[in-house]
Order: C-alpha cells, then structure tokens, then sequence
C-alpha cells in the first residue's frame, strides 16, 4: 500500500516541477524565481490572510474576515490557476 503512496506523491511532484519549468520557459521567468513566489510567497500569505480572516471572524468582525477571505482565496486560486494552465500547456 505505501509503495503505491509514494508512487503517486512521486508523480505529483515530477508533474509540478514540470509545470514549473514549462511555466518559467513560457513567461520568461526562472524556475527559482517561480518557485520562490509560490511556495515562499503566496503560500505563506495565503495561509496568514485565512488566519487573520478567522481571528477577526472569532472576534466578531464579520465583514472584514468575508472580505479577507475572499483576498485569501483569490491567492489560492492564482496558484491553482497557474498549475493548471501549465497542465493544459504540457496536454496540448
């Protein structure tokens, strides 16, 4: 069972390398410097932004944790966006 685990966390990694290095070939920016944006960048942010966005929830603050969220969101999907249009470039 875990070989087949690994397997798939195996391929999921390559995949995203491979959409990092398409990415970096097609907007002519390097694979660090994508790299960097993602995952040191925007994830980090994203996940500050959902905490803040719940703690001002928790205190009350409901219409700055909605629109906080939406920010948050937004980040999430810039990331998924640019996974998948890497996807659909490599497919075609």
């Amino acid at each position: 069972m875990w070989g087949d685990m690994n397997d798939l966390f195996v391929a999921l990694c390559d995949w995203c390398i491979d959409a990092m290095v398409y990415f970096s070939g097609v907007s002519g920016i390097s694979y660090s410097a994508i790299n960097i944006i993602l995952f040191v960048m925007l994830g980090p942010l994203s996940t500050v932004i959902f905490a803040v966005a719940w703690l001002l929830s928790y205190f009350g603050k409901r219409r700055a944790s909605v629109a906080l969220g939406i920010v948050g969101a937004l980040i999430a999907l810039a990331v998924l966006a640019v996974s998948v249009y890497s996807l659909l470039m490599t497919l075609a």
